[in-house]
């Protein structure tokens, strides 16, 4: 019996550290458009357009690849969700032969680059978020926190990966991929996460989103997608704010995107912590209101020193990052027995809707006589909206005693 869980806390450790690497592999290569239009020069109403309409429609697919996860599907989601993120790093040598294919053929590869990289993190992040929580009942919170602290810090590495290899290899950013394979090889060997079998799924997980998207679970996404909206924003203007408000290059080219996941590195797993310590919903609420005020600072006021934007992208970075976990985890406690599915609701179609917000600012920072700042500005009123409907959410929720404790077997 001994022998048997330490076997399955053995098999549990190695998954997770799997997943771990994985989505930050995943959110690394997935996460270079914001500087590739940059660097590239694309007008930002187009590069919204593509990030909003590639977004939107693959990451909608997140609750029905949630539900294919829950079937027994686990390992092949999220294997071949962080594979097909890999091509995005291709976008480089698209880039620098546009003149060659032609604008018509050019961006038309790009959407098609774009959408398979959206398609891998919808396949990805609902199994993987299902897993890491699943791992152990008693720290739940804290372990979907580290997992979702592994796609930061893979996505903060990501504008500097592209533009170092940018302008070290004169554009070929596929070389960036080798380090990613040998990842991957590695992953693959040890992703052996313990898979629902479809005889044991109740009858009731098979009915979509209608039943989930009701009640308490809608007003929770509403909540999630209004942040998201707030962070996407953030996320596709940062390096033409970054330049806007004259930072050097090596900030507007990657550095104040590791500032910002540096915070999120710090502070999820302990929010997540917290939650599990304090109760949910009092984490959840005060992560919300911190967010809009550190966000809104940031955007209205950014610092004149490197020191001073380091520090206030760390605090707004902390804060930004603990809602989405918290949302995620709440939402999976309301529903236990569609976790992946509660996933794909929270981490897929709230950020496909917020994926909007994206052509939003690229379009307001494109007019005449705005900016990056000013379109910033504009979307930082979802913060106090989200605050305001977080009030109503239940104080308490059941705890999912059916979870088992792989850490203790």
């Amino acid at each position: 019996m001994e022998d048997s869980a330490q076997s399955v806390r053995s098999r549990a450790t190695q998954t997770f550290a799997a997943i771990f690497v994985l989505h930050a592999a995943l959110d690394c290569y997935g996460g270079i458009w914001p500087i590739f239009k940059h660097l590239a020069g694309i007008p930002l109403g187009y590069a919204g357009f593509v990030a909003t309409s590639t977004t939107m429609v693959m990451w909608a697919l997140q609750p029905a690849f949630g539900h294919w996860a829950d079937q027994g599907r686990m390992r092949l989601c999220l294997l071949l969700g962080t594979a097909l993120t890999f091509p995005m790093m291709f976008l480089g040598p698209l880039g620098n032969h546009v003149d060659t294919l032609g604008t018509g053929v050019s961006f038309a590869l790009m959407i098609l680059i774009m959408g398979l990289g959206r398609l891998g993190q919808a396949m990805f992040h609902p199994a993987g978020a299902t897993v890491s929580a699943s791992l152990s009942g008693k720290h739940r919170a804290t372990l979907l926190s580290a997992f979702i602290a592994a796609g930061w810090l893979g996505y903060g590495a990501s504008q500097t990966v592209y533009s170092v290899t940018f302008f070290h290899t004169g554009g070929h950013t596929e070389l960036a991929l080798l380090p990613g394979l040998v990842v991957f090889g590695w992953a693959a060997l040890r992703c052996k996460p313990i898979e629902p079998e479809r005889s044991v799924i109740p009858e009731r997980a098979h009915l979509g989103l209608a039943p989930l998207l009701k009640g308490d679970m809608l007003l929770l996404f509403v909540v999630l997608t209004l942040m998201s909206s707030m962070n996407q924003a953030l996320f596709f203007l940062l390096p033409e704010f970054l330049s806007e408000s004259h930072y050097p290059e090596w900030v507007v080219n990657g550095g104040g995107l590791v500032f910002l996941v540096i915070g999120a590195g710090i502070a999820m797993v302990p929010f997540g912590y917290l939650a599990d310590r304090l109760g949910q919903r009092l984490v959840f609420i005060v992560s919300i209101i911190l967010s809009g005020v550190t966000y809104a600072y940031f955007v209205m006021y950014p610092p004149k020193s490197i020191p001073g934007l380091a520090a206030l992208c760390i605090l707004t970075g902390s804060v930004i990052s603990a809602v989405n976990p918290l949302g995620v985890s709440i939402g999976q406690l309301m529903a236990p027995r569609n976790m992946s599915a509660v996933g794909g609701i929270m981490m897929g179609l709230a950020w496909a809707v917020a994926a909007s917000s994206q052509w939003v600012v690229g379009y307001l920072a494109d007019r005449p006589g705005s900016g990056p700042s000013e379109a910033l500005a504009w979307i930082a009123l979802t913060a106090p909206v989200a605050a305001i409907l977080t009030f109503a959410l239940p104080r308490t929720t059941p705890a999912p005693a059916s979870l088992p404790d792989a850490a203790t077997g």
